[in-house]
């Protein structure tokens, strides 16, 4: 137990006391901790005098805060110890979060890093969309007045007193901003108001501005689903789904004047997965060229169901329709044998990709890395390659591809030299020779 009465784990790691849980909201807990995998439950008893489960917890690959129903609160913290996850975090605009919820309410506490990163996050997607210009569409709009304009209501008029007077109820059209794509942002920017830095705060307000004509509504379930997306508003989309976060998912509970705990649970290896795409395609932009891409998938025939995806690594980098290295996160503290298999079949998979020549894969570039955390182990300098012995070679007695191991310092990510000289090293090895 540390600060302000935290439960503080590890990833991977068992809780270090059992964790009581009255057994009518047992299904609740299993529902939203262990179902989701969350946490993994090790073992559960009855406390008959009580009425209670005692469960024994272990914490899975997901790092975050919450609250059990018994007002237990906890934390599960990296596994590596050092490890900057708040850089990785800010970097990353199209996360999955992850939430659980429970209506036991506690102060939101505006300066947790998650919670700041969250919300910039959130307000540079809003500016970005917002420079681009707010969308208009025309709604119907219901109105007394005295000029006929478009189709009158005639049912509705004459039920009104004034109707003798040339009061009309007319029903039209009328292009105008307050549409259900603004609405929705204008709700969220209005929740946060009082829930930010006063950074934060000072930019919702000037975010409010260009708002002042769309109308502040609530939304329900059913609203979201509305919202449909086209070539005319597909914009929007990013910045809707931050929105539905705050929303309908963390449910802060403002009405009431209450805050819900701000349960949030990442899963750190997609963060780490997604962050080394990020720095890899900033600083090869930079050093290599302006057209390299670095992806999660490849695109075409041969790559359009699970069984083909799932032999695809992490991480793709590629100019038009030629791969120049291929990589894999291994969020985890040592080498595998496994991993290496592994990697061996994403270049066995691809080869046979480039043979029907749907891709372009060359022998220079039939190269893997396997992307560690520096986890501080001596043995795992994270300066030094590892250099796996080549696969076994084919019939022609052509060598298959190779793999390397890579070592990223996670307690180095706010180091923006350290960042680019890391990935030059790699530009150098593996991207300039070979296109020389």
């Amino acid at each position: 137990m540390t600060e302000k009465g935290y439960i503080e784990v590890y990833e991977y790691q068992s809780f270090p006391d059992s964790v009581r849980i009255k057994e009518e909201n047992f299904e609740d807990f299993k529902v939203n901790f262990i179902d989701t995998h969350f946490l993994k439950l090790l073992h559960k008893a009855k406390d008959q005098k009580t009425n209670e489960f005692v469960l024994n917890l272990k914490a899975n690959f997901y790092i975050g805060t919450a609250r059990f129903p018994q007002n237990q609160n906890f934390k599960i913290l990296p596994r590596f110890k050092n490890a900057k996850f708040n850089e990785m975090f800010k970097n990353i605009k199209e996360l999955k979060y992850e939430n659980i919820r429970f209506d036991i309410f506690q102060k939101l506490n505006p300066s947790s890093d998650f919670i700041k990163n969250f919300i910039d996050n959130f307000l540079n997607n809003t500016e970005e969309l917002i420079s681009t210009g707010l969308r208009k569409n025309y709604k119907y709009n219901i109105q007394k007045t005295n000029i006929i304009k478009g189709k009158i209501l005639i049912g509705e008029s004459i039920k009104r007193s004034d109707f003798i007077y040339g009061k009309f109820m007319c029903q039209f059209e009328d292009f105008k901003f307050d549409i259900i794509d603004n609405q929705l942002i204008k709700l969220a920017l209005f929740y946060l108001r009082f829930n930010a830095s006063p950074n934060q705060q000072f930019r919702i307000r000037r975010l409010l501005m260009p708002l002042k004509n769309v109308r502040l509504r609530k939304f329900t379930s059913t609203d979201f689903d509305r919202i449909k997306y086209n070539r005319f508003n597909i914009k929007y989309l990013k910045v809707h789904a931050y929105c539905i976060m705050l929303l309908k998912k963390f449910s802060f509970g403002f009405e009431s004047g209450k805050r819900e705990c701000f349960p949030m649970f990442l899963n750190a290896w997609d963060i780490y997965e997604k962050y080394l795409r990020v720095i890899l395609e900033k600083y090869l932009k930079e050093s290599f060229s302006k057209d390299i891409l670095v992806m999660k998938n490849l695109g075409g025939k041969n790559f359009n169901s699970w069984d083909k995806k799932k032999n695809i690594p992490d991480i793709v980098i590629m100019i038009d329709n030629k791969i120049l290295l291929l990589g894999d996160a291994k969020y985890k503290k040592e080498i595998k044998a496994s991993d290496r298999h592994q990697a061996g079949n994403y270049l066995r998979c691809i080869k046979k990709i480039h043979n029907l020549k749907e891709i372009n894969f060359e022998k220079e570039n039939r190269n893997i890395i396997l992307f560690y955390p520096y986890s501080g182990n001596k043995e795992d300098d994270a300066s030094r390659t590892l250099i796996f012995k080549d696969l076994e070679k084919n019939d022609k007695d052509e060598i298959e591809g190779r793999i390397y191991a890579y070592w990223l310092d996670l307690s180095r990510l706010d180091d923006e030299i350290y960042l680019r000289t890391w990935v030059n090293k790699i530009a150098e090895k593996f991207l300039i020779r070979m296109t020389d």
